[in-house]
């Protein structure tokens, strides 16, 4: 009895260990969300929007954005400016501005996030199974 017991706590502790520790999913109910003017973010310019989960990216090259969320097991990666780098506080896994690995644990890059123009806006794609090849930017100045 007291092995059954104890087989079945480890199991149901088991199964919530994986539940907790999957990568975080994320529902939107709309197909997109428009961030802001263009004009209205720095040059260059990291920007959170949580409500999103994703980082906006201004650089000379235009815009771009990045799912907040480890590749490894889930976390938000936090924008070290003075380093230039994503800094997941759970592992880690460092990564670069353009979201590509730095170091592990994580054994992929950041997700790239799909852009567009919405009445001279940016807008953010919502679809969890939408994502952006990682060299995608949006131009600033060309509507498309």
């Amino acid at each position: 009895l007291i092995r059954s017991a104890f087989w079945l706590g480890a199991t149901g502790l088991g199964i919530l260990l994986v539940k907790a520790l999957r990568p975080a999913q994320y529902t939107y109910t709309q197909a997109q969300a428009v961030l802001g003017e263009p004009d209205s973010f720095a040059l260059p310019s990291v920007t959170f929007f949580a409500a999103y989960q994703a980082w906006l990216i201004r650089n000379p090259q235009g815009f771009y954005a990045l799912k907040a969320v480890c590749p490894h097991l889930g976390c938000k990666p936090d924008w070290k400016a003075d380093t230039g780098a994503f800094l997941c506080p759970c592992h880690g896994s460092r990564f670069a501005a353009d979201g590509s690995l730095l170091q592990g644990p994580s054994l992929k890059p950041l997700q790239r996030l799909p852009l567009r123009w919405d009445n001279k806006q940016i807008a953010l794609v919502l679809n969890e199974n939408v994502t952006a090849a990682a060299e995608t930017f949006l131009p600033y100045g060309h509507a498309s």
